[in-house]
C-alpha cells in the first residue's frame, strides 16, 4: 500500500490557496462575460470592504457561467447563494441579490484545470476560510 504524503498535500493546497486570495480582485460591477475566463477553477466572493472575510467559495468547470450566468445574472435554482441570501431574508428578491452582489462583492478566482484539484481546493478552501453561505 503506498503511503500518502500529508504534509506535502497540505502544503500543495496552501499554495493554491495563497495564489487565490493573492488574485487580483475584481468588483462585480465590472463583471462581464468577457472578464471571465470560460475556463475551469475555483473561485471566492467577499464584500469589497471586506476581503479578509469570504461571503462564498465555490468551483466551477467555467468560471464564466459560475460566476457571470449563475450567482450574478441566474435565478435561485441556478445560484445557492442567491437562495441562502434571500432565506437569510436581508433581500427581499433576486434584483436586490444582484444589486448587492454589483454594489458590494468583488470576486477572485484561480483558474484549476483537474476537477480532483477543484474540489479538494474548494474543501480546503472553505474549511480555512470559513464563508459566511457555505455549510
Amino acid at each position: 500500500m503506498p503511503t500518502i504524503d500529508f504534509r506535502a498535500q497540505v502544503a500543495y493546497l496552501a499554495d493554491l490557496l495563497h495564489r487565490l486570495v493573492g488574485a487580483e480582485p475584481i468588483p462585480f460591477a465590472d463583471v462581464v462575460p468577457s472578464v471571465l475566463p470560460p475556463k475551469p477553477g475555483v473561485y471566492r466572493i467577499f464584500e469589497t470592504g471586506l476581503p479578509h472575510d469570504t461571503v462564498y467559495l465555490g468551483q466551477s468547470d467555467s468560471l464564466r457561467a459560475r460566476l457571470y450566468g449563475s450567482h450574478l445574472m441566474g435565478n435561485v435554482s441556478a445560484s445557492t447563494l442567491k437562495k441562502k441570501l434571500l432565506r437569510q431574508g436581508r433581500y427581499p428578491d433576486t434584483s436586490a441579490v444582484k444589486g448587492y452582489l454589483r454594489h458590494d462583492c468583488s470576486l477572485q478566482y484561480l483558474i484549476v484545470d483537474a476537477a480532483v484539484e477543484r474540489v479538494r481546493l474548494e474543501h480546503f478552501a472553505i474549511a480555512v476560510l470559513k464563508p459566511w453561505f457555505n455549510d
